[in-house]
Formats: C-alpha cells, structure tokens, sequence
C-alpha cells in the first residue's frame, strides 16, 4: 500500500478541484479546511468558516455538511480580521442576523421558535452589537436579550 502524502504547510489545490471537492464531498473538505485553517492559512479559514456558516452539499448524502454556526463564527472572524475580503463580507451577514432558539432572524422578521410544550410567535425589533430586542405574541412590552 502506497504512504500517504501530507501537506505542510497547507496547500490548496487548484480553484475547480477545491470547488468540486466542496460542493460533493463537502464533509472531507471540511477536514482540509480546518486543518489549514488551523495552521494560520486565510483561506483556510475563510472556506471552514463559510461552509460552516452555511452548511455544504454532499454526493451522497453522508458527505454533506451541517451547519455550525459558533464555530463558523469563530473561523470566519479570523479570516476577516486576517483580511480576507469574503470573511469581512460574511462577519457582516451574521452581524445583522440573531439566533434565537435555532432560528435566524433579521431585524424586522417573525417566526415561530420552539417553547417548553409548544412553540412562541417572537419578532425580531432590533439588532445591536451585544443585544438583540424581541416583541414576544401576548405581550405588551419587548424584551431586551442580552449576548452572553
């Protein structure tokens, strides 16, 4: 059995290849990813924190990619502060969005979120840099939630 090659540092294969890796077996891309994400590669960052952010599509469907949106976040504010220009574009869609209970939200956007036996009617009012205010179905007064 032939050994293995490994790459250091981290290289990145040709723009098709890496497309076509991520968009068919976005779950053993992922690994590339976060492995040269890890060893201070930018792309590596960047694409980690993007497939992460928005999950990634798998042929079958066992290769494919969840979401992950913590530590999406994490991958993708270090590839913008590092200066990748997609990573900057990407911390500002999530800058403007709130998770609340699983569901991302937008300022102005309603939903239905799960709670205790049955589900809530929350509204999304606005988004600040450490809070996010929410009107909830049956009361008067919003609610302001903290970031943790």
């Amino acid at each position: 059995m032939p050994a293995c090659k490994t790459l250091s540092p981290p290289e990145f294969p040709s723009k098709s290849k890496c497309q076509f890796a991520s968009h068919s077996r976005a779950s053993e891309a992922l690994q590339w990813y976060r492995r040269a994400a890890a060893q201070g590669n930018v792309e590596g960052e960047y694409r980690a924190g993007n497939m992460l952010l928005f999950g990634g599509f798998g042929n079958p469907k066992a290769l494919a990619v969840q979401p992950n949106r913590a530590e999406g976040i994490r991958w993708t504010f270090m590839a913008a502060t590092n200066g990748n220009p997609q990573a900057c574009y990407n911390m500002a869609r999530v800058l403007r969005e709130a998770v609340i209970n699983g569901k991302t939200l937008s300022e102005g956007e309603s939903a239905s979120v799960p709670f205790k036996s049955g589900t809530l009617a929350i509204k999304c009012l606005k988004i600040e840099k450490d809070s996010v205010l929410i009107s909830l179905d049956g009361e008067d007064a919003p609610r302001l939630l903290r970031v943790r």
